[in-house]
């Protein structure tokens, strides 16, 4: 079978979101003796149930929040030494719940509007690559804008809080009080184009036979690319069609990904024949592309 060139159409998107463990304090408690430690520990979770109250819209809901311990060995000289710690958050939950809520909100976007390709990961982070539809491009920029319109917000809220009491507690016990300057960062969103025309790759590289072989490496990485978009669609598409009653919506939401990274006719051909059973013809298809 003759192997069709298709151009992919879109963007590739990153994002990085705020975290609620920028609002965390960690607090060496190993010279407290057991009696001191458990007494911090009950002090400081009335001091959250009363900030949680304080800041709640419905008071009576509030419930007692925990104080994580942790444990790690540090070498001191040739010995092991064994150190106890224990981590907050001294701000209201709802506050909490709202930096989570961002995260939230950007990747239900990316995941109902573009299609997941690829995974960085590293020690502290994991970061998604998503595809995204040109048409989706402007809606994606303008929700990243809300949402740190809400972070700004946020921190003001964040820098408002009295860490009087929680310090008072914490002095009382002989412990470090905190003095780290919260600040909860941006949605940092990174969108490039898909697609690379001959002119542009001509003006960066100068040997003939240089941009003979980039090329040639580009249309195979698109056809991948083109690949593992098609494979999602379908993955997702079967997923809507799987339960006995026909998730019209979402076949909907797929096929408008799909036409807006220019693969509609591809997708509608490859949906139809799973319909049909024929999953050796969708492998051949896939693999001509």
């Amino acid at each position: 079978m003759e192997r069709r060139e298709v151009k992919l159409k879109g963007f590739f998107a990153s994002v990085t979101c705020p975290s609620e463990n920028s609002l965390i304090v960690k607090v060496n408690v190993t010279n407290l003796d057991p009696n001191s430690y458990f007494s911090l520990i009950r002090d400081l979770q009335d001091e959250l149930f009363h900030l949680d109250t304080l800041y709640s819209d419905r008071a009576q809901m509030v419930r007692r929040r925990s104080v994580i311990s942790k444990h790690r060995r540090r070498k001191v000289g040739d010995e092991s030494v064994r150190e106890r710690f224990i981590e907050f958050k001294p701000f209201p939950s709802n506050l909490i719940n709202r930096v989570q809520k961002i995260r939230e909100r950007m990747y239900s976007f990316l995941n109902e509007n573009g299609i997941a390709i690829s995974l960085i990961s590293s020690e502290r982070s994991k970061r998604e690559i998503f595809l995204l539809p040109s048409n989706r491009a402007r809606a994606l920029i303008e929700l990243t804008e809300r949402l740190n319109r809400e972070v700004e917000e946020l921190n003001r809220i964040v820098r408002s809080i009295d860490m009087n009491g929680v310090n008072f507690i914490l002095k009382r016990y002989g412990v470090e009080e905190v003095k780290k300057e919260f600040v909860i960062r941006k949605v940092v969103l990174r969108m490039i184009p898909i697609a690379l025309t001959t002119s542009t790759i001509r003006e960066w590289i100068e040997e003939e036979e240089g941009i003979e072989v980039v090329e040639s490496y580009l249309r195979e990485f698109q056809r991948s690319l083109v690949r593992d978009a098609l494979k999602a669609i379908i993955e997702r598409a079967q997923k809507a069609i799987s339960t006995g009653n026909v998730n019209f919506k979402e076949i909907g939401v797929v096929r408008e990904i799909a036409r807006g990274l220019g693969i509609l006719e591809y997708a509608d051909q490859l949906m139809e024949l799973m319909q049909k059973g024929e999953k050796d013809r969708v492998s051949i298809l896939l693999e001509n592309l």
